[in-house]
Parts: C-alpha cells; structure tokens; sequence
C-alpha cells in the first residue's frame, strides 16, 4: 500500500512542480494579459497542462519567501523593457523561467528598426506558444507599417485575421506575384459586410486592372442586398462601377426587378 501512494505522489504531484515554480514567478510579469485557451505558454506545446495550471495558480498564491538576486534583476530588466527601453535582452538572465517574456517584449519595444534575425529566432524557439503567436502578430502590423513587403510576403502565414490577409495580399501585388483573383482574394472580397480598411488598397488595385471585374462586383452587391445592407450595396457601386454609367444603369435595372418581385 505504501508504495501505491508513493507511487501515485510521484505520479501526479511531482509534475506539478515546474508549474508551481512558474506561478510563483508570473506576478513579475505585472499585467501580461493571459493566453487563450489552447495556445501554448513558453516551452509548452498547447495541450501542456503543467504550465497552464502555472498560469491560473499565480494570481492566487502567496509570495512564499524572498525573491532570488535572479529574480529581482529580471524584474528590473523586464520593467525597463516594458518601459520601452531598446536595449536587448540581458544574455545574464537566460536561464530564468520566464526569459523569453523579456526577450518578447524588449523585441516589440525595437520592431521598428527591423531585428530580423533575432525576430526569427525567437519565432523558431518559441514556435507553437503564445508569445510565438504576439511577437509574429505585432512583427507583421509593423512591416506593413514600414512598406517592407518583401518581409511581410516571408513571415506572413495564413490567417484569420482580415487586416494581416489584405496586407498580405497589398505586398503581393506589390511585389508583382498578384496576378490573378486568388482565391484568398475572392474569399476577402465576397462578404455582405464592409471589409478591413486594410482591405482598400489592393482592391482598388485589383479593380484598375480588371482582376476585380463585373461579374465579382455584382455577386458582393447582392450578398450585400440580400443581408439587408442597402447603404453598403450602394456603396460598393459608387467606389467600384463610379464611372461606368452602363454597368450602374444595369444594376439599378436588376435592383428595381429584384424590389418589385419581392412585393409580389
């Protein structure tokens, strides 16, 4: 029986150790917010429940004794970070748990002035976890900020995110490989709702070279029409079919048809 239960200690307690560890170091990361559910924290994959267990135990245990000198020069090194300090992280604290939190946030601080190298390092290290997800996030809404579409079209992945897929699309074009309605492009423009402003610049584009031709224009009148978005439908024929009378007279001719079989 003894060795059942140590058995069992062994088994389900001694995992929890690192996970306590970390919830007792988490609080010097002050307001980081957490990470939804599913995505990985630092060196976890997203279903390791050790360090998930860290992340929700931490608001709610007490400081138990004195933080270590490790500890206090990473708090002053990751407040400074935070602070917008541009220096990088300190190679001293490399062994902390929570070193690559530093490492991200004094990353963000100096996305401006292009780290590639040591952006892609960190992606690859910490691939798979939250913070993987944060820096790539915020890296690819700098790079669109900064016109670097070469670097945009390299990190980029496919995403949910409208914004991030119309810039995507934006450094596409300008680096010549948009040459045909993409299916990524069909799919951003064929929506009843106003798109991402992100979204304006490429199907402008589109629309000047005839990729984005008639036919594409009428299909999102009509989901506009038919989800009762008639401002919006109206819209979209001002900023896409302005100039070509025939086009809007044909429209407007199928909308009147449309209206009246509808109060049949």
């Amino acid at each position: 029986m003894a060795c059942n239960f140590r058995a069992a200690m062994h088994r389900h307690l001694i995992p929890l150790v690192p996970a306590l560890a970390l919830a007792l170091a988490w609080p010097m990361l002050g307001d980081f917010d957490p990470p939804p559910t599913g995505i990985a924290l630092v060196g976890a994959t997203a279903s390791d429940p050790v360090r998930f267990l860290a992340f929700w135990l931490a608001p709610a245990l007490p400081a138990l004794g004195a933080p270590t000198a490790e500890d206090l020069r990473f708090k002053q090194a990751y407040t400074a970070a935070k602070a917008g300090g541009k220096a990088p992280a300190p190679k001293g604290l490399g062994e902390h748990l929570l070193f690559p939190y530093l490492q991200y946030e004094s990353l963000r601080q100096r996305l401006a002035s292009l780290p590639v190298a040591e952006v892609e390092g960190f992606l690859t290290a910490n691939k798979g976890t939250y913070l993987e997800a944060r820096l790539l996030d915020a890296w690819l809404r700098q790079l669109g900020r900064l016109s670097q579409w070469a670097l945009y079209d390299r990190f980029y992945r496919p995403s949910t995110d409208a914004d991030l897929a119309c810039i995507s699309l934006l450094a596409q074009w300008k680096l010549g490989k948009l040459t045909t309605m993409t299916r990524a492009a069909r799919l951003l423009w064929l929506t009843s709702r106003p798109q991402s402003g992100a979204c304006d610049p490429v199907f402008d584009a589109l629309r000047e070279t005839g990729l984005l031709d008639q036919p594409l224009i009428l299909e999102r009148f009509w989901l506009a029409v038919r989800d009762n978005r008639a401002q919006f439908a109206a819209h979209l024929l001002h900023a896409y079919a302005g100039g070509d009378a025939a086009f809007k007279q044909r429209v407007d001719a199928l909308a009147r048809r449309q209206i009246g079989r509808a109060h049949v």
